[in-house]
């Protein structure tokens, strides 16, 4: 598993290359959690382990890319689907 984290605004964002278990590619996965103003620790805020229904990606950097793309449209867009 290889993975990238950054913040984003409120969020830490990670963005998470897996392999298939075939090793033909990697699914993108990410977790958000949002940054903590007190001394609870950052929260899981958005968690998905295969986005794109697990589709296949032929490199780590495209799968991650693709992670962090959908993790910030979920931060910006759909603030909705974030528990915290």
């Amino acid at each position: 598993m290889k993975y990238d984290e950054f913040n984003e605004g409120d969020y830490r964002i990670f963005a998470i290359a897996h392999p298939t278990p075939l090793r033909d590619g990697y699914v993108a996965g990410v977790v958000v959690k949002r940054l903590s103003d007190g001394g609870e620790g950052a929260r899981i805020a958005y968690r998905e382990d295969s986005l794109a229904g697990g589709r296949r990606w032929p490199s780590p950097v495209t799968a991650r890319r693709f992670a962090a793309a959908m993790a910030r449209a979920v931060i910006h867009h759909e603030s909705h689907r974030l528990t915290c």
